[in-house]
């Protein structure tokens, strides 16, 4: 067996006489085996585990089959193979991105789903993480609040969050793309033109390679 610091736990990765990887357990600080009970059944080696929060794991059995385990409450059973974990800070909601990154949706901390799981991908921006980013199966971008609301609609072609809860959106591709500046609240700053966009000295400034202008980050041009 090899072992490694997992969260709360040690995992052990188990090897079989002919060094295949046969499965993981885990152990408490004082060594003890972990044991869940899923779907009535008691499990205590898995093909996975991840920790999706301090208390929460999610474990994936030998037969595929994937459970949110919460520190308290009964074991959610999860029909994805989670990839990754990030929470949305002090509400204790977390976003999974699952299947390799080709689903994605936001469980509370007793592993009930909040945002099902139709996104192709979700991400987090910002100190506050206020503001969900999101990917749909057309490959376009919009942006949720925490509470899984639509504050603006899938048509940009990328979201990127420049700073001081501000993010600047593109559409198109190439020489076709336009860039455009949207606040935490999805409004629309500065409308979508063919310059692009960053930040010069706490100013927001459009620059191409013959010229610049700047705003302040309301979106008013600076004279």
């Amino acid at each position: 067996n090899q072992f490694f610091h997992h969260g709360s736990y040690f995992q052990a990765a188990n090897f079989g006489n002919d060094g295949k990887k046969r499965g993981k357990t885990l152990y408490t600080c004082e060594c003890k085996l972990v044991t869940f009970k899923l779907d009535g059944e008691k499990v205590n080696e898995f093909k996975e585990t991840q920790i999706v929060s301090s208390d929460m794991l999610y474990v994936l059995t030998h037969e595929g089959q994937g459970y949110l385990v919460p520190s308290s409450g009964e074991a959610k059973p999860i029909e994805l193979e989670l990839t990754s974990a990030v929470s949305l800070g002090e509400n204790q909601l977390y976003i999974l991105n699952a299947n390799n990154y080709s689903k994605a949706g936001i469980v509370d901390a007793e592993g009930e789903t909040v945002l099902p799981f139709v996104f192709n991908g979700l991400g987090v921006y910002g100190y506050a993480r206020k503001v969900i980013t999101f990917r749909t199966d057309l490959d376009k971008w919009g942006m949720l609040n925490a509470d899984g609301v639509v504050i603006a609609a899938p048509t940009y072609s990328s979201i990127k969050y420049l700073g001081f809860d501000l993010y600047v959106v593109s559409i198109g591709a190439n020489k076709n793309k336009k860039f455009g500046l949207i606040n935490i609240t999805g409004d629309l700053l500065i409308p979508l033109q063919e310059k692009k966009i960053r930040l010069q000295g706490g100013l927001v400034e459009l620059w191409d390679k013959n010229s610049s202008e700047l705003f302040d980050r309301l979106g008013k041009k600076i004279q």
